[in-house]
């Protein structure tokens, strides 16, 4: 599975499986000891979650966030990513995983954390961004990317800057790029409750009620004003992508994260665009088939002439023989019944009545 795509010619990243067990050897496995992903050992041994060790719950999920990507380049046609942007990088969890898989790739990492920055740009050969609260603010010039990924960040704020930092990436897609971010769904009510508190009980009321009531919950945690715990549907998700027609949604996903997080799939392509990024013309090589390179096979029959068909459909069915309508052929009426006198009517009844008396 590796031929020559439409733009031009094949690479190994093509096989999209081959990524999933070929990226190791590549694998930087350094961590800063002031990673925030790494769980401390007693959230490790509380017997709620399946990993014992650090490294096991820590390398599980790079590798999920890089299976999530792959699920996004499958449903958006892609063959390889040359630019990517990883906000927020942290100290590199998902990074990591994006340089290992894709050695030559440009890779951009941002976030407010200064030293998870500069680790990410000195481990990972990646182009330093100090991020902002306010997405506006960061400072990406004119850059566009053909992945951005946004993990757990959405997580944590309220609807405004939910909704500002979506828009803001998608204005730093290229097209037809992908955007591929996270969000705490439904699943992390039970979450909540049975595994691991996000928040105390009071906020987290809050929160629920919020999410219940308009689909999206939020509250601040008590130590970082402005950062804090959200609830969103896929439902409320969507309508932030929608008020973007220069996205696609390309797939909503519970649990998609590590059986963990939500996740959106978006691509950066007017919903509106007649052709969309998936169209025959544009499509690469190794997702094209039978139809698409060597035409339609042989038919018989075809569609039939009926009231509301499109106008293509409507020539191919039989035409219609013109000149006068057939005569339908009636069967004649029955002769009428014959008339009889009221005084002959009479005169039968009477005798029915006799000759049954004489007998």
């Amino acid at each position: 599975m590796n031929p020559t795509s439409a733009a031009g010619p094949a690479d190994p990243s093509e096989n999209l499986f081959d990524l999933l067990r070929a990226y190791r050897p590549r694998l930087n496995f350094t961590v800063s000891p002031n990673d925030q992903m790494v769980l401390p050992q007693e959230a490790l041994d509380a017997d709620t979650l399946p990993e014992t060790d650090w490294r096991n719950q820590y390398f599980w999920v790079a590798e999920e966030i890089l299976r999530l990507v792959v699920k996004a380049m499958i449903l958006g046609e892609k063959t390889t990513l040359r630019r990517i942007l990883d906000l927020p990088c942290g100290h590199g969890r998902a990074t990591r995983a994006f340089r290992a898989a894709f050695p030559d790739a440009d890779i951009t990492v941002c976030d407010i954390d200064r030293d998870g920055v500069d680790f990410c740009a000195r481990e990972f050969a990646a182009r330093p961004v100090y991020g902002h609260p306010d997405p506006d603010r960061i400072e990406l010039g004119d850059e566009t990317f053909d992945l951005i990924y946004c993990g757990s960040l959405l997580t944590h704020l309220d609807a405004d800057r939910f909704r500002r930092f979506v828009w803001m990436m998608s204005r730093h897609l290229a097209k037809d790029g992908l955007l591929v971010f996270t969000t705490h769904g439904r699943w992390c009510i039970t979450f909540h409750r049975t595994v691991s508190a996000f928040i105390a009980p009071e906020p987290w009321q809050v929160i629920e009620d919020g999410f219940r009531r308009e689909g999206f919950g939020y509250h601040d945690y008590a130590e970082s004003p402005g950062y804090g715990v959200s609830l969103s549907t896929l439902g409320w998700v969507q309508q932030v992508v929608d008020a973007d027609p220069s996205l696609t949604t390309l797939a909503a996903m519970e649990k998609a994260l590590g059986n963990f997080q939500d996740a959106f799939v978006c691509q950066k392509w007017p919903i509106d665009n007649l052709y969309g990024p998936a169209h025959p013309k544009v499509r690469p090589m190794v997702y094209r088939g039978e139809v698409e390179m060597n035409g339609p096979p042989p038919a018989t029959g075809g569609p039939r002439m009926v009231s509301g068909l499109a106008p293509e459909l409507q020539k191919t069915a039989e035409p219609v023989a013109e000149g006068p309508p057939p005569t339908v052929e009636t069967a004649a009426p029955s002769p009428p019944e014959p008339q009889r006198s009221w005084a002959g009517r009479l005169r039968r009844r009477l005798w029915r009545r006799g000759g049954s008396s004489g007998a």
